[in-house]
């Protein structure tokens, strides 16, 4: 989409700075990963009841998740 509608060039041609393209960009990604990662654990601990989630400690799946998002 970003070759298609030449975004990064317009971005360029108004003078925004491409580590702040790829700052915003990288952020905006990882927020929606977390926000997704979220839900899945909500679901599987207090909807589904999922011993898995319900046995294992909240700071491994944080670290888990943190890990996962930024490969």
């Amino acid at each position: 989409m970003e070759k298609e509608l030449k975004l990064v060039e317009n971005m360029k041609i108004n003078g925004m700075k491409m580590h702040n393209y790829w700052l915003i960009n990288g952020i905006y990604n990882f927020l929606s990963f977390g926000l997704t990662a979220i839900g899945y654990w909500g679901f599987g601990r207090f909807v589904a009841k999922l011993d898995f989630f319900m046995d294992t400690n909240a700071l491994f799946f944080l670290e888990l998740f943190i890990c996962w998002g930024l490969c």
